[in-house]
């Protein structure tokens, strides 16, 4: 047989087993709040509130409701990592426009020193930029790898060449 409970929490009527309702697990909330309550910091398996964002490779940061830097985060109290280490660098929010870039391209690498902070429009100028140089110091490491292997050929002919001589 159930009974009826309202939750202590939000007001909203459920219905339970009357053993549940005596039981000492019963906290007299309905199954929605009991789940809410038990949410990030609540949890048991709580480790920090850092997850990496699979999408992109950012990492991510659950918030506090007292942080500082809440109001930079979205509904759901998270911010991109990279965002509230430089806040914090900086001691302010940042603004929209604001964008953090990772100076060795590496976007779990989020030191204070390897984070610069530019205008949003030039974000993307300046990663492309990186990327071309990048690429060009592979080809000049490929250019110098054929080079000294045409040197050592050129100078064996060479001994061949000019054996006798000398």
């Amino acid at each position: 047989m159930k009974i009826e409970i309202r939750c202590n929490k939000c007001g909203k009527h459920y219905f339970v087993s009357k053993k549940y309702a005596k039981s000492k697990r019963n906290n007299n909330r309905c199954m929605s709040c009991a789940m809410k309550s038990l949410r990030r910091e609540n949890s048991p398996h709580w480790k920090g509130g850092s997850y990496e964002d699979n999408g992109k490779g950012y990492r991510r940061l659950c918030l506090q409701h007292d942080d500082p830097f809440v109001e930079m985060a979205d509904k759901s109290r998270v911010v991109l990592e990279h965002r509230y280490v430089m806040a914090q660098k900086l001691n302010r929010i940042l603004k929209p426009t604001e964008c953090v870039h990772h100076v060795n391209g590496d976007k779990k690498d989020n030191r204070p020193g390897n984070l610069t902070l530019i205008p949003r429009g030039s974000h993307l100028h300046l990663t492309k930029l990186q990327v071309e140089n990048h690429q060009l110091r592979n080809k000049i490491k490929y250019l110098e790898i054929e080079l000294n292997e045409y040197k050592k050929i050129s100078e064996e002919k060479y001994r061949e060449v000019y054996k006798g001589e000398g």
